[in-house]
């Protein structure tokens, strides 16, 4: 056989050869996964941890001390707001006490100076009779104050005196219904410096008296103040005098009611730092003989017989204060008051109110009236016109008129 015959499958050719490329490429390695395992380990420890973290701090953020804290510190360091309030006192025995209740119900736009307040008081007697007043008063940057006082007239009625006092009545009457048309619902302006200059007053308010009152409208602006509120802010954090006794049940809007006692030692501590701040010593700045008091435990101690119960109203998360509430009551009567931040503000624009008059003036017009029945009170209380036997008065009265007013006295 010749060997060198291509079809001898003993001897294949080149033909025959497997075709092989020197070029192509191999396969590529199998990767390793251990590295996409650590990975996906490192991406759920960060995402375990971070919601441990996050459980940890809401918890911590919404502890009772965090959460008191938080909500006392950002009010001592709000500096304008609309506070609504009332305050509730009842008698367990109206017979005895003739008075059933006494209640006041406030408004108060405040930015310390200056600020405004409008309030009502109302008195229910045993019988069940109500007697209702207003007051509003304005306090102005400038230091000058604005009073008003409405529902006297509805309010005073003189018609259930005995009839004997018929003549005393006609003439009060008369004298009280002119006053009551100069006073109720008028707005009258006190300023310092005009009463001192007045001839009414000139004696009795010196220049002394209106540099401390100066001195004190600007030792308050000065609460409301950057520093003031840090200085005040961080002496609180220091003597923290609030602790948190338990969580009541009921929770009113947002907020959650904790009851809050007094820390002793803290209070203590903090009423003597304060009147080393610069926040206090620019109100006792203002009186030449004021002496650094010294607290001890003492000073806060109470007869024990009534604890009131405080709650403050918190927003657990934001630490923002709603209200305080106040209970106290003993055998005689009860008293609950509820103060309520109802909005918080940056400033407050508060104006002297229109129709204003001086004090200086209100007086002028009282004394005038006055002067005019200054007979008749002469007469209706002297005993030589009416004898002993008509008054059962323990006391004379004298009254003598002067321009400005008059006086009595009792002999």
């Amino acid at each position: 056989m010749d060997d060198n015959n291509p079809f001898n499958p003993t001897n294949p050719t080149n033909n025959d050869q497997p075709d092989t490329d020197s070029t192509s490429p191999e396969a590529p390695p199998k990767k390793s996964k251990i590295g996409k395992i650590i990975a996906f380990c490192a991406l759920g420890v960060v995402l375990i941890g971070g919601a441990v973290g996050a459980l940890l701090y809401v918890n911590w953020r919404q502890s009772d001390p965090v959460v008191l804290l938080g909500a006392v510190t950002n009010t001592l360091d709000l500096r304008a707001a609309l506070i609504t309030g009332d305050i509730d006192l009842s008698f367990s025995d109206p017979e005895d006490s003739g008075v059933k209740s006494i209640k006041v119900n406030s408004t108060n736009k405040t930015a310390i100076v200056p600020s405004s307040s409008s309030s009502t008081l109302t008195v229910t007697l045993a019988d069940d009779t109500a007697m209702e007043v207003g007051l509003s008063s304005v306090l102005l940057v400038d230091g000058a104050i604005y009073l008003k006082i409405n529902g006297i007239a509805d309010t005073l009625d003189l018609s259930e005196l005995p009839e004997e006092y018929a003549e005393i009545l006609e003439v009060f009457e008369d004298m009280l219904s002119d006053i009551i048309d100069v006073i109720d619902d008028q707005w009258i302006k006190i300023d310092l410096q005009e009463l001192a200059d007045s001839e009414l007053f000139s004696a009795l308010i010196d220049e002394s008296a209106i540099e401390a009152y100066d001195c004190t409208i600007n030792a308050l602006k000065n609460l409301n103040t950057d520093d003031s509120r840090d200085e005040l802010v961080a002496l609180y954090k220091e003597h923290p005098f609030l602790e948190v006794t338990k969580q009541t049940a009921n929770k009113v809007e947002n907020y959650t009611g904790y009851q809050v006692s007094e820390v002793r030692q803290e209070l203590v501590e903090f009423a003597n730092a304060i009147q080393d701040k610069a926040l206090f010593t620019k109100f006792t700045s203002c009186f030449e003989d004021f002496e650094k008091y010294t607290f001890t435990a003492d000073d806060f101690e109470t007869n024990g017989e009534v604890i009131p119960t405080v709650v403050f109203g918190i927003d657990s998360w934001t630490h923002e204060l709603g209200y305080i509430n106040l209970s106290a009551a003993d055998e005689d009567m009860s008293l609950k008051a509820n103060i309520k931040i109802t909005e918080r503000l940056d400033s407050v624009d508060i104006t002297a109110p229109d129709g204003a008059e001086s004090i200086i003036e209100i007086i002028e017009e009282l004394s005038g009236i006055i002067e005019s029945i200054a007979g008749d009170l002469e007469y209706l209380f002297d005993f030589n016109a009416f004898g002993p036997s008509d008054y059962d008065f323990d006391y004379y009265y004298d009254f003598d008129f002067e321009d400005n007013g008059f006086y009595y006295s009792t002999q």
